[in-house]
């Protein structure tokens, strides 16, 4: 996971504001909000990961929760995969 907000925080580098003048806030988000994000059904996120294409969740006790900034980077590495 280090790598994902490493590739974030490069990627808000690369925006109009530099990184040191903006406060970024990571959410922990459920498999539904992120599907909903993401316009796919629970179970394709979940394939994403199978096939580490997507960033494995972080376990707050018995539930798990996906980082808003890790699928901010997510949804930006297919923008700029799109444009190529």
């Amino acid at each position: 996971m280090v790598a994902i907000n490493t590739q974030a925080r490069d990627i808000l580098a690369e925006n109009s504001l530099a990184a040191d003048e903006r406060t970024v806030y990571e959410r922990f988000l459920s498999i539904k909000d992120v599907a909903d994000r993401l316009n796919i059904s629970s179970r394709s996120v979940w394939r994403l990961i199978a096939r580490c294409e997507f960033p494995k969740p972080v376990k707050i006790g018995s539930v798990s929760r996906f980082s808003s900034i890790e699928l901010n980077a997510f949804i930006e590495n297919l923008k700029q995969k799109r444009a190529k």
